[in-house]
């Protein structure tokens, strides 16, 4: 007679859990925040809707909890715990580890100046990539050291006052640039160039992202007509076509050129291998389930997600197990299902069914009893 994945087959009751996650797919960056949500499930496996959660980090100086959301302050590891607000010493609590990433955040004056006339005006263009490196729009702040020499409105207009030497500095998040500009007696005459407006400069293999340029004429005028054709100085490092749409091929570095008749620019960027390529570990049951073989997630060749397992032997007396990639230890809120476990060696596409999922998105694995909705056994990953 087989026995079945209830609660009275295990030693010790389910007891009282509480569930901590984060946004599918989310990734922790240094000036970067992402909200945090918790569960609360009775001895009975049953969700309270009207539980309050406290948030705390193990290292506020690595990650630091702010209005509800888990901030990265520096890189390293750092453990998230969840408890009911207004418990005791004793309350259930749950608990996530994640690695906090080096921030990608930047913002680039992309069409600098050397000199400027008095009583001459110049508009200055940002390129501003978010901590994930992404282009995204954020509020934009124009300084001028000295506003008697030359000002600089807050859509990046700068205007020469009288003669002397001034910087010019644009805030976004956490991130800074400036412009050291000679204020002349004599109207400037400007070379005609290309100007890349919107850029990044760091990738991984895999990763694409759409460049955009304009060309500028002696007047310091954007000529919107003007052709843009692009070029990468190492294709097999990464690729560039015609619209601007960069892929990064290998690890490596490469100049992104812009060229507009005689006149061209160019971004030189860094392709990095994809962080933590491959993660594995052994499989162990818990509550007296047993569960062995090694697993591991990995990024192939053509850039997909791949859970490969080796000399798996499933616990034949808990029917119903199901594998699962989660952030928690022992529960799968928030996480995916990859299907039925199986015995043997064998292999699932992680990005055919779920091509968003990354190999940092999701801290634990987990193998759960998909009828009984309780946990039989983990992955432990390898330091």
């Amino acid at each position: 007679m087989l026995t079945g994945c209830i609660e009275t087959d295990f030693e010790d009751p389910i007891g009282e859990q509480i569930n901590l996650s984060i946004p599918e797919g989310a990734v922790f960056r240094v000036n970067w925040g992402i909200d945090l949500a918790a569960e609360f499930r009775d001895a009975n496996g049953t969700v309270d809707p009207d539980a309050d959660f406290i948030f705390t980090s193990s290292d506020s100086s690595i990650l630091a909890v702010v209005d509800g959301k888990g901030v990265g302050r520096a890189p390293g590891e750092a453990t998230i715990t969840a408890t009911l607000a207004g418990g005791d010493s004793n309350t259930v609590a749950g608990e996530l580890t994640v690695n906090v990433l080096e921030s990608r955040e930047q913002v680039d004056i992309t069409n600098k100046i050397d000199d400027l006339g008095v009583g001459q005006s110049f508009i200055f263009t940002v390129n501003y990539i978010d901590p994930k490196g992404e282009a995204t729009s954020t509020p934009i702040v124009w300084t001028s050291a000295n506003p008697e020499i030359a000002t600089v409105s807050q859509t990046g207009v700068v205007t020469g006052v009288s003669e002397g030497e001034v910087e010019i500095t644009v805030t976004a998040g956490f991130s800074e640039d400036n412009v050291t500009l000679n204020i002349l007696g004599a109207e400037v005459v400007f070379e005609p160039e290309v100007s890349i407006v919107t850029f990044r400069s760091v990738f991984s293999v895999g990763n694409s992202f759409t460049f955009e340029a304009d060309f500028i004429d002696e007047t310091g005028a954007v000529v919107d007509e003007a052709p843009i054709v692009w070029s990468s100085t190492d294709e097999a490092v990464a690729t560039v076509d015609e619209s601007g749409l960069v892929n990064a091929i290998s690890q490596g570095t490469s100049n992104i050129v812009a060229t507009s008749g005689n006149v061209s620019a160019f971004i030189e960027i860094t392709v990095e291998s994809m962080e933590e390529m491959r993660r594995s570990g052994e499989l162990k049951g818990i509550r007296g389930y047993n569960y062995s073989g090694s697993f591991s997630l990995f990024v192939n060749a053509e850039n997909q997600l791949i859970l490969s397992f080796e000399n798996v032997i499933l616990d034949r007396g808990a029917p119903g197990p199901y594998w699962y990639l989660s952030n928690q230890e022992t529960g799968i809120a928030n996480g995916i299902e990859l299907g039925a476990a199986q015995s043997g060696n064998f292999e699932i596409n992680v990005t055919e069914r779920f091509p968003e999922v990354g190999i940092n998105t999701f801290s634990n694995f987990v193998i759960w009893c998909k009828p009984f909705g309780i946990p039989l056994g983990v992955g432990e990953y390898d330091e």
